[in-house]
């Protein structure tokens, strides 16, 4: 679950990336509009890479934030009970793609597929979609 939700979100931000960069000859927007947009996807960019980052570099982002949570007082006892599980976790999802590069590829294909076709189904599913967005 959580590896899929992660896949969706990499793969969400790469169609929003495809989608402000397609929009942004064909939409007559202001500059002000362009420059954000730009700013956007600079920023999605730079969170695509740092998220490839991580993950090669093996960044304990999960077990690491685990930690920091667990010198709360009051979260202190529990998190000491969950620590070796949100590092197994970690560790799994990091090994995923090294481990069974087949399933990740079509899990990260599938998740790809899921978010052209939402696209799909707005430009094509009702005729004032079409008028709106002019697919």
């Amino acid at each position: 679950m959580t590896l899929d939700r992660g896949l969706y979100i990499v793969t969400g931000a790469m169609i929003t990336i495809a989608g402000i960069v397609a929009a942004q000859p064909v939409l007559s927007l202001s500059r002000t509009l362009r420059l954000y947009a730009g700013l956007f996807v600079v920023i999605l960019i730079a969170f695509l890479l740092l998220t490839l980052l991580g993950v090669r570099k093996r960044w304990p982002v999960l077990s690491g934030s685990a930690r920091i949570i667990g010198r709360l007082p009051f979260l202190k006892n529990w998190m000491e009970k969950e620590y070796l599980l949100i590092q197994s976790v970690e560790n799994t999802l990091l090994d995923f793609h090294h481990n069974m590069p087949k399933a990740f590829w079509a899990s990260f294909s599938l998740n790809l597929a899921c978010h052209c076709m939402a696209v799909l189904e707005v430009c094509s599913g009702n005729p004032l979609n079409r008028l709106i967005f002019r697919c």
